[in-house]
């Protein structure tokens, strides 16, 4: 059947290259073998034992898509780089996935914020006004997505005292770090506050990667995108994404 022949014809191709070249290759091109002028197989699984072919063929399934019908000849390989495709899952690591929707929030929060201030018959609402109103609001718009959110308390030398709450996302490995521009936080106080933030995140085995939300409403930081990547050379081992928003505000 299909399957067969397309077996038959990669076992061919490489007895071809045994009998031309006395030395012979250690691996040999499947993919481009299997996607010759070979029926679509549907459905089959190929077997490679037994058939005299080498440790990194023999042990290699072939995964091609036919565009015309929708068939499929897959598998993996053991490891070793038989030119072959392999079937790897490219589903986005979970802190992947957590990363892009916390951006996400990140960019749309100026928009909630303005929505919560129009309210029916003008009744009260959260006014964003410092920085612990952020954290506040950016905490239950991460619950939406992350049911083990919490919210993270330790009290860095800048807070004068205060205690800074952050956000863990657990389940990601994830601590945001939410700011908030003004008046009296100026560009060299930023780097000076993530790089202490760094440090100490650096030693918490349970961060793998630390966020940091810098809400700009009133457009204070002229460059946003050159100041990400400024504040974001600051890191040298633990992983920092800095998500300045809104831009252009």
């Amino acid at each position: 059947d299909a399957a067969q022949s397309l077996l038959q014809t990669i076992i061919d191709r490489y007895k071809e290259y045994g009998d031309s070249n006395d030395d012979k290759p250690s691996s040999v091109s499947v993919a481009a073998t299997a996607s010759a002028a070979v029926p679509p197989v549907t459905g089959s699984t190929i077997s490679f034992a037994n058939t005299g072919m080498p440790a990194s063929v023999s042990n290699a399934n072939v995964e091609r898509a036919d565009n015309a019908n929708g068939s499929k000849v897959r598998g993996k390989t053991n490891g070793n780089d038989a030119g072959v495709s392999t079937d790897m899952e490219t589903s986005r690591a979970p802190q992947s996935e957590a990363l892009s929707l916390i951006e996400l929030i990140c960019l749309r929060f100026n928009t909630v914020s303005r929505q919560l201030r129009d309210r029916h018959n003008h009744r009260p609402s959260l006014e964003i006004e410092d920085e612990y109103d952020v954290q506040d609001l950016f905490l239950a718009l991460l619950k939406l997505h992350f049911p083990d959110a919490r919210s993270e308390e330790w009290t860095p030398g800048y807070a004068a005292g205060s205690s800074k709450r952050n956000s863990l996302i657990e389940s990601a490995g994830i601590v945001v770090d939410v700011k908030k521009t003004s008046s009296s936080l100026k560009p060299s106080d930023l780097r000076m506050q993530i790089s202490t933030d760094l440090l100490h995140y650096s030693a918490q085995p349970y961060c793998k990667m630390l966020v940091c939300f810098i809400y700009d409403p009133e457009g204070r930081i002229g460059n946003p995108e050159a100041m990400e990547k400024e504040l974001e050379a600051l890191s040298a081992q633990l992983p920092l994404k800095i998500i300045i928003a809104p831009k252009g505000a």
